[in-house]
């Protein structure tokens, strides 16, 4: 009777594990993804007239800015890229009808820190610590131009900056091909991207003619040293396309699968940064700096998931 019992609860255990359709059930996820996000951006560099000080006749005879402008205009379109590493949670229906293929919605958020690159726009020169070039010392009586001067120069950077937040919904079709699973998951996406955009003025002015042993930096150059920057946060929607093979490996009730993503999402409001700084000695020198972004961007990733569906894998004795 015993051994009645024990093959009776073997087969209904059997039965069970043949019954079991992950399919039919609510299943929760989660992924490690890495992704390459993508866009252009232009950036513009102006400025004022020079109202300060500046020695008369200044120009070609010193090898100085040949205009009285504080800035050198300058203007560059480049392309903006980040690398992006983050976590991936989702929550996926059973089946919507009862044929085994029919699609499954899902919900998924991802959170990923942005990896990426200072971005150099409209740049003129180097800016950084102002000296003498190298090389020219205080016996020379060669005159140093304003555009030599080590250091002067204007730059835009920008940069994407985390945590980017980016949540689709959408529906999950599942087919087999030559004994493989594979899932198609197209989606529709919101973005959240939090982007940094900076610009930097270093200018030397030249006081008078000195050349020489009497000849100083300090004494020869007045310096405009000026820094703006301000976060943008971005929104926007857009499609994205999921292809997930499922390996077929399971630890208890998880199972893996890899999975390629793509993106394209469309940004939304006004995408132009507007920064203007002012020279606190003398206010009517200023700089501006105009960043537009792109009204697209493009996001390619690759990731590995673990769903559990609840099934355990019995051992048979």
């Amino acid at each position: 009777m015993a051994t009645t019992f024990a093959a009776g609860s073997f087969a209904t255990s059997a039965m069970a594990d043949d019954d079991f359709d992950p399919e039919k059930r609510w299943t929760p996820a989660v992924a490690f993804q890495m992704d390459v996000l993508g866009t252009t951006g232009k950036g513009v560099t102006t400025g004022s007239e020079i109202s300060g000080p500046r020695v008369a006749n200044a120009g070609p005879r010193f090898f100085d800015v040949p205009t009285n402008d504080v800035v050198i205009p300058a203007r560059s379109r480049e392309q903006v890229v980040a690398g992006l590493i983050g976590g991936d949670f989702e929550l996926m229906t059973p089946r919507l009808a009862s044929p085994d293929r029919a699609p499954r919605l899902f919900l998924n958020v991802n959170v990923a820190a942005a990896l990426g690159p200072e971005v150099g726009l409209a740049r003129e020169g180097n800016p950084g610590p102002m000296s003498l070039p190298q090389g020219i010392g205080d016996t020379s009586s060669l005159p140093v131009g304003e555009t030599a001067i080590a250091g002067a120069g204007t730059k835009m950077t920008v940069q994407y900056q985390g945590p980017q937040i980016h949540a689709g919904l959408g529906a999950a079709f599942l087919f087999d091909l030559e004994g493989h699973r594979f899932r198609v998951k197209p989606s529709v996406v919101y973005s959240r991207l939090p982007f940094d955009v900076y610009g930097v003025l270093r200018r030397a002015v030249r006081l008078n003619g000195n050349t020489g042993p009497a000849r100083t930096f300090e004494n020869t150059y007045r310096t405009i040293e000026l820094s703006a920057k301000q976060r943008e946060i971005y929104h926007g929607a857009g499609a994205a396309l999921e292809v997930e093979y499922e390996t077929g490996d399971r630890l208890g009730p998880f199972t893996w699968s890899i999975f390629l993503k793509g993106q394209a999402t469309r940004l939304f409001g006004d995408l132009e940064t507007n920064l203007a700084e002012s020279n606190p000695e003398y206010p009517d020198e200023q700089v501006f700096f105009t960043y537009k972004h792109e009204r697209w961007f493009y996001r390619l990733g690759t990731g590995i998931r673990i769903r559990f569906d609840g099934k355990e894998r019995r051992s048979r004795r």
